[in-house]
């Protein structure tokens, strides 16, 4: 067929001159299909993520009334307080006031966490939750938003340690576990919010804040301390390694009371925790990290008949959604790694970029890479623009000033945005 644009005679769905599409049938119906499953997605998605926020008030509820009673069991007790080297180790042990007083604070951490992620979320939340209901099926993802991926972060998480732990059913594998049910359920509660506030700390700080900081401070020859709390983003590809390390770590420090069959799920889970870490905060990965530990502590607290079957219930639920968003965030991931380092345009000459463009008959050479400035490529088979140097696949950038550029716009886009 003939591009009614450039006239180039074409058999494909895109004009290789001037990445015209061709529009069909088949295509539109395919993308009535594709939104039509994106809307289905969405709405589940948000229907998922308002059973999770209600869990985890629940939780929090949980942890907040325990303060009344958990304390008088402690001041009988002892604990030890430790650093995480590759296991943990002891330095101190702490029994009555000071045990109190720890728990006090371990708590004190979680709420905090609480009200920094609502307190400087909850606007984005509210966008997010308006375009996504409104959606007439578009990628309700564009939104960058720490809650949602809060939540969606963990339904992945549950939904990879469940099908994990059936595959090793399926092979007849009963992995060991350290019988946490056989304490007392003061000394759970306490277990658990001492190891979403204290391991994260411990490792996430001190194996990803700490080796961050330093790399900064070396690369900029600047003290940054927001590295140290988190929240830098992934703009440095160094992170990867800090990440990497942190989960080695975190996955090792829990041989001791399992087995190591616990290594796979728990890298995984540092991986999770290390990427909020990165992401939003020290106060993401905690409040993970603690409703992880605090999944099945309603079952010990309320007494209501086939409760185990409704979390069950409500398991199945997140798993459901939690497939997807594996897949999801698992392909961000691949694409992150496998992304090239972005070429600083500044070190770009003008004449290179002035070499060989894409050229369309009238318009002259409009082409520009986002990354690395070049003005070759190609027109790929998804119609996007393709950088023959880096290879990078980018919005394209129009010299509006061109009076002919300008008329062809306000007739359709292009060339086409990815």
């Amino acid at each position: 067929m003939k591009c009614p644009h450039c006239g180039r005679e074409t058999e494909g769905e895109f004009c290789p001159t001037c990445g015209y599409k061709f529009e069909s049938k088949l295509g539109n119906n395919s993308k009535g299909y594709k939104d039509g499953l994106r809307k289905v997605i969405n709405i589940f998605s948000v229907f998922a993520l308002f059973l999770f926020l209600g869990y985890l008030i629940l939780n929090t509820s949980i942890l907040i009334w325990s303060l009344e009673w958990v304390p008088q069991y402690m001041t009988e007790a002892d604990t030890i307080i430790y650093v995480v080297l590759l296991i943990p180790v002891g330095i101190t042990e702490i029994t009555g006031t000071a045990f109190v007083l720890y728990f006090f604070i371990l708590t004190f951490f979680v709420l905090l966490s609480y009200i920094i992620i609502f307190y400087f979320g909850i606007e984005d939340f509210l966008g997010y939750i308006k375009k996504t209901v409104v959606s007439k099926g578009e990628k309700s993802e564009k939104i960058d938003s720490p809650i949602p991926r809060l939540a969606y972060i963990f339904m992945a998480l549950l939904f990879f340690s469940y099908a994990y732990y059936i595959f090793l059913e399926g092979l007849g594998v009963s992995p060991e576990v350290p019988g946490i049910e056989q304490f007392p359920l003061w000394q759970i509660i306490y277990m658990m919010t001492r190891a979403a506030v204290w391991e994260e700390l411990m490792v996430r700080t001190v194996f990803m804040g700490i080796p961050m900081f330093f790399y900064i401070y070396k690369k900029k020859n600047k003290l940054d301390w927001k590295y140290l709390y988190g929240g830098f983003g992934l703009k440095e590809r160094f992170v990867i390694i800090p990440i990497l390390l942190s989960s080695t770590v975190f996955a090792v420090a829990h041989l001791g009371g399992w087995d190591y069959y616990k290594l796979p799920p728990t890298f995984v889970a540092g991986l999770a925790f290390g990427y909020l870490y990165a992401k939003d905060g020290l106060h993401s990965a905690i409040l993970l990290h603690f409703i992880w530990d605090f999944l099945s502590i309603p079952m010990r607290i309320f007494d209501v008949p086939n409760i185990d079957i409704y979390l069950g219930l409500l398991i199945l639920l997140w798993m459901a959604a939690g497939a997807y968003y594996a897949y999801y965030y698992g392909k961000r991931g691949i694409i992150w790694l496998s992304k090239k380092k972005k070429t600083d345009r500044s070190k770009v000459s003008k004449t290179e970029r002035k070499k060989s463009s894409i050229v369309v008959p009238g318009l002259g050479s409009i082409y520009v890479c986002s990354q690395c400035g070049n003005n070759k490529a190609i027109y790929t088979d998804e119609g996007k623009l393709e950088c023959k140097r880096c290879g990078n696949k980018s919005e394209t950038k129009i010299d509006t000033s061109n009076r002919k550029v300008k008329k062809l716009e306000n007739k359709r886009d292009w060339p086409p945005i990815d």
